[in-house]
Formats: C-alpha cells, structure tokens, sequence
C-alpha cells in the first residue's frame, strides 16, 4: 500500500513537472501574441487613419463618416491614446493587383489641371482666337508629388482636427509654336494644410474647415527669359451644408450617386515676389511685385447622364481667377470653363473655353480646346 502511494506521488510530480514545463512556451505564445495584438492594433488604425485623410481629400464624406466610427471602436475597445504609424501601409493592395498608375499614386504623384483645380490635365490641338494663329498643340497640366503618410505621421502632421502636407510641384501652359507671351512655367515647394472645426461630429455637414497653401514659387515664360520667384499664400473655406468645398447631395452607398452634384469654392491669398531675368542674383534690377488673388471655381457633375452614357463622369466647370497688382494699380481676369467626358477613372475628353489675362505676363488670349484628359 505504501509502495502504491509513493508510486502515485511519484506520477503526480511528473505530472506536475509535464505542466510546468509545457506552460513555460504556452506563456511566452500568449506574451507573443499579445506583443502581435498591440502591432496588429498599430497596423489596423494608421491604415483607418491614412484611408480617413484620403477619403477627405477625395471629399467622400459618407467614407470620412464611416471610417471615424470605426477609429473611435477600435479606441474604445482598446481604451489606448493613437500610435504611431507604421513604416509602410497595411491598406495597400497586393502588388499583382496594382495598375502602373495606381502605382505612380502610391508613389505620392498626382496630375490635374491646376493646383487649384482638380479637373484633368488637358493635351490638346488649339486655335488662339485672339492672336488669330493656326492650330497648334498645347499642354495644361500639374504635376505634384507629395509626402507619404508614413512620413506625415513620423513628423506628426496627421490629427483629428488638423493635418498637413509637403509636396513639390511642377506646372506648365505649352504651345508647340514659338515661345508666346501665354506660354508659361510654374515651379513650387508647398506646405498645405486643413483644419476642420467639430471634426468628429456625427453629421459630416457640421465639419465645417478650412484649407491653406503656403509655397515658394518660381514663374517663368517657356524659355526661361523671364522669370518671377517669391512666395504665394492661398486659404479656401468648407463648408458643406452650403456645398462650399464639398459635392452635395454627397454620396450614400450603397445607393447609386444622385443624378447631379455641385460643388464650389472660393480662394483669397496674395502673392508677393520678384522680377527678374536671372533666377541665379534676385536682387540686381529686380522689381518688387505684390499682389492680391480671388478665385472662385465651382463645378457641376452629371451622374444621370454619366450612367445613361456609360462615362465615368459627365461635368461641368468653371474657374475665375482675379488678380490685382499692388505696384502697377491695376487688375487681370482670367476665366476657364469646360466639358469633362471621363471614359475611365484617369482618362477621358475635355472640351473647354480660356478668356483673359494669366501671369507672369498678363498677355490677353482667347481660345477654344478639344483635349485629350489625364488625371491621377
């Protein structure tokens, strides 16, 4: 009987043993996982974050709703303050699934009309009515890169009310003739920004915000003869109860797009720099300029017909940029309006009309355009 429970002791302490030894990797699992779970949390809510600043940009503001309810559970489910972001993105696509110009937009590139414009870029035949010349070629286009999320986030410059971006740009209004007084070269290095008041309320018409564009400029005719630096200051509201900044009706998925949308806004800004026809010594024989910018651009999408047709986006859009000189007393109009016929997400059609005065110059022009149209 004693030899049966020394026995049984004996199975009891191996079995013991056996536990102890085998919980030992069952506790650094759990830690492991754990440590995975806190990493997994970091990933899931700077992807949400960076789709959040870019369903902003694109003013999908059910998308913008959508994703801070999901940021605000995953807060309140982990009760802990925003990580950090990642090195790279958890939301990119697999690379087999990546177009070449979805990767040229992941790389931070983008192509439209203008800096303040985000119609297509326009490649084109054109007739300058004004100075009564034949048909020629002609480019419109801003070429942009712009810091990464990842790198935003490192700097800090991604928050709930407010965040920021560098980008460099490349702008350019080309003929294929002779250098002409409208032919034109717009460099900058821009910090931009947007700060949005109530910015988590439930209601994305209550985010009412503003945006800003500081940059350093650099304007040139096509052959560099003429050249303009200095720095250029742009601040546009939203507010999108009133459509400003924002296209309303807005999206409701997963209803279809309303038959049109609408949207518009207005810039005030200045723009203060120096004349002169060598960027290498700005001060010899430079004249000081400073002047006064209001534009307004509004634009109107035409879902129905889009949907009837086949097209990706059927628009229309108009831009107004007014521009006074402080040291001359005097003011120049320019005025852009347009047919965009999108066939795709990135390429289309735009018929359009140009009518005034443009920097650096001022030379008046008038033309007519059928393009072919590039966006990214």
């Amino acid at each position: 009987m004693q030899s049966l429970n020394k026995k049984q002791r004996s199975i009891e302490k191996r079995v013991w043993f056996s536990v102890a030894v085998l919980s030992v990797p069952v506790f650094f699992a759990f830690f492991a996982s754990a440590a995975d779970a806190a990493e997994d949390l970091q990933t899931t809510r700077a992807a949400l974050k960076a789709q959040l600043h870019r369903a902003v940009d694109a003013e999908d503001w059910n998308a913008v709703e959508n994703l801070k309810t999901s940021l605000r559970k995953l807060d309140s489910a982990f009760a802990k303050a925003p990580l950090s972001a990642p090195e790279t993105a958890s939301s990119e696509p697999a690379a087999g699934e990546q177009t070449f110009i979805s990767k040229v937009q992941e790389a931070g590139f983008h192509l439209q009309l203008s800096d303040t414009d985000d119609n297509p870029a326009v490649f084109a035949f054109a007739r300058d009515v004004e100075a009564g010349a034949k048909t020629v070629f002609t480019s419109d286009f801003f070429l942009s890169w712009t810091a990464s999320d990842a790198l935003a986030y490192r700097w800090g410059w991604r928050q709930d009310a407010w965040d920021m971006d560098a980008s460099v740009s490349a702008q350019g209004k080309l003929t294929s003739t002779n250098d002409t007084d409208t032919d034109a070269w717009r460099f900058r290095a821009t910090l931009s920004g947007r700060y949005a008041h109530n910015a988590l309320a439930t209601n994305p018409d209550a985010i009412a915000a503003f945006t800003w564009r500081a940059s350093f400029k650099e304007e040139a005719s096509r052959e560099f003869d003429y050249n303009r630096v200095g720095g250029e200051l742009l601040i546009a509201p939203t507010v999108p109860a009133i459509a400003m900044g924002v296209y309303q009706p807005g999206l409701r998925p997963p209803a279809p797009a309303p038959s049109f949308q609408f949207r518009w806004r207005p810039y005030l800004g200045l723009d203060a720099g120096t004349i002169t026809s060598d960027t290498h010594n700005v001060a010899k024989g430079a004249d000081d300029t400073l002047w006064l910018i209001a534009k307004v651009g509004a634009k109107l999408k035409l879902n129905a017909i889009a949907r009837a047709f086949n097209f990706t986006e059927v628009s229309l859009f108009a831009e107004d940029h007014y521009t006074y000189l402080t040291e001359a007393g005097d003011s120049h109009n320019y005025l852009t309006a347009g047919l965009n016929l999108m066939m795709n997400e990135y390429f289309g059609f735009t018929f359009s009309y140009k009518v005034g005065e443009d920097s650096p110059k001022f030379k008046k022009e008038e033309s007519y355009r059928g393009a072919f149209s590039v966006k990214f």
